[in-house]
């Protein structure tokens, strides 16, 4: 049976660009799995990958009122999903050079005393991170990174479903990296990195 309001993308664009949010969630909802299988595939992370979808209607949306001009709107999202995607990946590269040289440095015995001072302080940031997550995420978050439990065991032991562990996972990870990034001291950033190789 045929649709009684076919999808139109130019008109839903010209709709996007006045800022129409329901125009907006139909575009959404006709390329979303291509962005999201696009990101899965390159990133490795089903996580990275939500978040990359998410960010890249986001950048659509903050430039709604181009959108008249692209011809090939197609395109124009592999361009912006690409582009994404490859500040992730030299992010996370950047990332795992600072964490060697981090590593390198750390196995230096001329600064075991300020170390010493460094993991206090992250253990600290840390502590203050996870108080403030809601009580479900933080025991999930508690189980699984600070006392290893796999999800089927967290899922088992506080007896809801794996979904809801994985859910509750996702956010609290969330939750801890949007916090420490907002220190603009050593301390965080460095736990921050760490706390990416971790995932």
């Amino acid at each position: 049976m045929q649709s009684l309001h076919p999808y139109d993308e130019g008109y839903t664009l010209r709709l996007v660009a006045e800022g129409d949010q329901a125009a907006f969630g139909r575009l959404y909802h006709q390329y979303r799995e291509k962005v999201f299988y696009i990101s899965w595939k390159l990133l490795k992370c089903e996580m990275a990958a939500e978040d990359a979808l998410q960010e890249v209607f986001a950048k659509i949306w903050n430039r709604r009122e181009n959108l008249p001009l692209v011809e090939n709107f197609n395109a124009y999202l592999n361009r912006v999903t690409r582009n994404h995607i490859f500040n992730v990946l030299r992010k996370k590269a950047n990332e795992e050079l600072f964490l060697k040289e981090a590593a390198r440095w750390a196995r230096d015995s001329h600064h075991q005393v300020f170390n010493t001072l460094v993991l206090h302080e992250l253990e600290r940031n840390l502590k203050e991170a996870v108080a403030q997550l809601p009580p479900q995420q933080k025991k999930v978050f508690q189980l699984s990174r600070m006392h290893g439990l796999k999800q089927e065991e967290i899922a088992e032991s506080m007896k809801i479903s794996l979904g809801t562990v994985k859910k509750h996972m996702m956010m609290s990870l969330r939750s801890v990296k949007a916090y420490l990034g907002l220190q603009q001291n050593i301390f965080d950033i460095v736990f921050l990195l760490l706390l990416y190789r971790l995932l």
